[in-house]
């Protein structure tokens, strides 16, 4: 087996092209993993957004479920009062409770 140590056009040609297409594909993908980068941050933008939406709607959840309670505490008392149990104070007369007509 004998090594050709001459170098041909060709050859030069062949290296040439390999390293100028691994040189494309290196500058291509750096551009891609820049524009990658900058849509990750992008994203954890929205994302914290996303979170602080999200902690003010569970806050007027929280809220609206203490609204509903109180709401129903009141109907219940309104039912109560409708049904003859408890009683009301006259704001004027303060000894006058309206047990008697």
């Amino acid at each position: 087996m004998v090594i050709d140590w001459t170098i041909s056009l060709g050859s030069m040609a062949q290296v040439a092209s390999i390293l100028g297409g691994g040189l494309a594909v290196l500058l291509t993908m750096r551009g891609d993993i820049k524009a990658l980068k900058k849509d990750d941050q992008g994203l954890n933008d929205e994302i914290k957004v996303i979170q602080s939406e999200i902690k003010k709607i569970t806050s007027i959840l929280i809220t609206q479920a203490s609204q509903d309670q109180r709401i129903l505490h009141l109907e219940e008392e309104m039912r109560d009062l409708r049904r003859g149990r408890g009683f009301i104070r006259s704001p004027v007369n303060p000894g006058v409770d309206g047990e008697y007509p």
